[in-house]
């Protein structure tokens, strides 16, 4: 997947001029606009099944299985609305990077994860479907709140509930990057606006992919279950993968604004739950109007906007110091890397930000295992890291510099700096790694005339 030969900032090639010119991809690595759609949908395929996107649209699926017993046109209609809100939100989330880039800002793919709003915003509103599903409140036939509305809706099957199911599972989908997605989105970030469309047009087309052709295809639809009082249960243990979701996202929200911000949301998911309890205790139709209408309606309301008081304030702090990068890493600078080269040492680039689970789950599974660390000890690697969970613009000019514009991305830097770096892909194995690191470690035969080599 990915390219090879790109010198990133912080390269050693030498520059022919005294000035050193800007350093872009060679025309030859980047795809052409067929290969690009084609990389597109197969990571929006892909997306499906990654750990930040799968508890969203498991909700969803358990609403296309309550319709499963309703007209078959129905159903079907319900799966392209779904398609067209993912479709939808990928047009406005490259609209607004190319907006802000033509502004003037160093942004990029999951670029809203970077602001700790939108970041807090997400963790409640995840904590609150999360109670919906286990049972703590129950969204009835009068006026509710409006998280138990759009909680409701993107559970029973509305057409605003399956186009906001489309929105809400694009925005998570963000801080992950499936494979084939990365050249994907870098040719995006660098084409014109059309074909930028276009490529995320294909990513939100692979991502609906499945829900539709499910819904389109009476053979696939009679093996689902029916209805029953089995789906009650499964509704409650899908709220888990849910809490668990809320809880990296709570993380996510910590790593950006320190522990003191990290409180001020804790006390406003306090408040969502008493919202919760207070309207599924009280919000009731038998209780008396008078206490129905304080505690159940009124108090949940409050709780509501103290909670998004709270994770406001919350997301205005800021943490005194920096992350310090992990034991045994270096924190990645714009000379960083030509420093460890010019000493002798090959060098292994991991860019990395604490709200990309890709990142997450290939450091736990891969970067971790002792075939990788045992290769970067044995072969004197300096492992440098380019954690990108705040916008920085120069770490964004580095991913650039490769054709891409998100993360993670993998570089393995030989200590001859007369060769170019290796780019691994974003689906990577221990074994593919090591193979990396041994190549970038052996030093290559000297030239001789004629084509010959030592």
């Amino acid at each position: 997947e990915g390219p090879r030969g790109p010198v990133a900032a912080g390269s050693a090639a030498p520059a022919p001029a005294a000035a050193p010119a800007p350093v872009h991809a060679p025309e030859g690595d980047r795809p052409s606009l067929p290969r690009a759609l084609l990389l597109a949908l197969l990571g929006g395929l892909l997306l499906n099944v990654m750990p930040c996107v799968l508890p969203v649209l498991s909700v969803k699926a358990l609403g296309f299985v309550e319709q499963v017993g309703e007209r078959p046109g129905h159903v079907r209609a319900h799966g392209l609305v779904f398609a067209a809100g993912v479709i939808v939100a990928f047009w406005a989330i490259v609209a607004i990077v190319l907006a802000l880039r033509q502004a003037g800002q160093a942004v990029g793919w999951g670029f809203q994860f970077q602001n700790p709003v939108v970041v807090g915003a997400c963790t409640l509103l995840v904590l609150g479907m999360s109670l919906n599903l286990i049972g703590l409140f129950e969204v009835g036939a009068g006026v509710a709140a409006a998280a138990g509305q759009a909680e409701s809706r993107l559970r029973r099957g509305t057409w605003t509930g399956s186009f906001a199911s489309g929105l809400l599972a694009t925005v998570i989908a963000t801080p992950c990057t499936a494979p084939f997605m990365g050249v994907a989105v870098g040719y995006a970030m660098a084409a014109p606006p059309f074909e930028a469309f276009a490529v995320f047009t294909a990513l939100g087309a692979g991502m609906a992919l499945p829900f539709v052709a499910l819904l389109w295809s009476p053979a696939l639809l009679a093996r689902v279950p029916r209805p029953g009082p089995w789906m009650e249960t499964f509704r409650q243990v899908l709220s888990f993968p849910l809490f668990a979701t809320a809880i990296w996202l709570g993380w996510v929200f910590g790593r950006l604004v320190g522990v003191s911000g990290l409180t001020w949301l804790m006390y406003g998911a306090l408040a969502i739950a008493l919202a919760a309890w207070a309207f599924g205790r009280f919000g009731g139709g038998h209780h008396r109007p008078a206490l129905r209408w304080v505690f159940g309606r009124a108090l949940p309301a409050a709780a509501v906007v103290a909670a998004v008081v709270l994770m406001v304030a919350g997301a205005r702090k800021d943490p005194a110091a920096e992350h310090a990068p992990p034991e045994g890493w270096i924190a990645w600078t714009p000379t960083v890397v030509d420093e460890l080269r010019a000493e002798g040492r090959p060098v292994f680039l991991d860019f990395t930000a604490d709200w990309c689970l890709t990142c997450k789950v290939n450091d736990a599974t891969i970067l971790s295992t002792e075939t990788v660390e045992g290769t970067i000890r044995r072969l004197g690697y300096a492992k440098v890291v380019a954690d990108w969970t705040r916008q920085d613009e120069a770490i964004l000019t580095a991913l650039k510099s490769f054709g891409r514009d998100s993360v993670p991305l993998y570089v393995v830097y030989p200590a001859d700096r007369s060769r170019p770096p290796e780019v691994l892909p974003t689906a990577i194995t221990p074994g593919m790694v090591a193979d990396a690191l041994e190549r970038g470690a052996t030093t290559a035969p000297a030239a001789l005339p004629g084509g010959l080599a030592k």
